[in-house]
C-alpha cells in the first residue's frame, strides 16, 4: 500500500491545477511529480532511485561517471527510453491460454517459455 497525505487547497487553485495537467494529457498528480523533477533536485533523485531498479541506478552512475555525465541526466534518458512501459495486451486466445494455465505447477516454467 502506498504512503497518502490528503493536501486541502482551495477550489481555484485546484481547477488552475486541473487544467494545467489537463493541457499536458495528465493527471493532477502526474503534473506534480513533473514539476516536481524538474525543479527540486532532490526529489528527483529520489524518485528516479525509487523508479529505476537498484543494480541498474548502480551501473548507470557508474557509466555517468566514466562519460563524464551527471548520473541524474542519464538516468532520465534511461527511465525515458525503458521505463513505465505498459504490459503488451493480449489478445482473447492468449488470454484464453493464461487463464487455462493458471493454477498447475508448470505454468511459471511454460509462460517463460513462450
Amino acid at each position: 500500500m502506498k504512503d497518502l497525505a490528503t493536501l486541502e487547497i482551495p477550489k481555484e487553485v485546484y481547477k488552475a491545477l486541473n487544467d494545467a495537467a489537463g493541457a499536458t494529457g495528465k493527471t493532477p498528480i502526474e503534473w506534480i511529480t513533473t514539476q516536481l523533477r524538474q525543479t527540486s533536485p532532490s526529489y528527483a533523485e529520489e524518485y528516479l532511485r525509487r523508479t529505476i531498479p537498484a543494480e541498474i541506478y548502480a551501473f548507470i552512475e557508474q557509466r555517468a561517471e566514466k562519460v563524464g555525465m551527471q548520473s541524474g541526466v542519464l538516468a532520465e534518458r534511461w527511465l525515458a527510453k525503458y521505463g513505465h512501459k505498459p504490459p503488451p495486451k493480449l489478445t482473447d486466445e492468449e488470454w484464453q491460454i493464461v487463464q487455462a494455465r493458471i493454477g498447475k505447477p508448470e505454468t511459471i516454467s511454460s509462460l517463460k517459455a513462450n
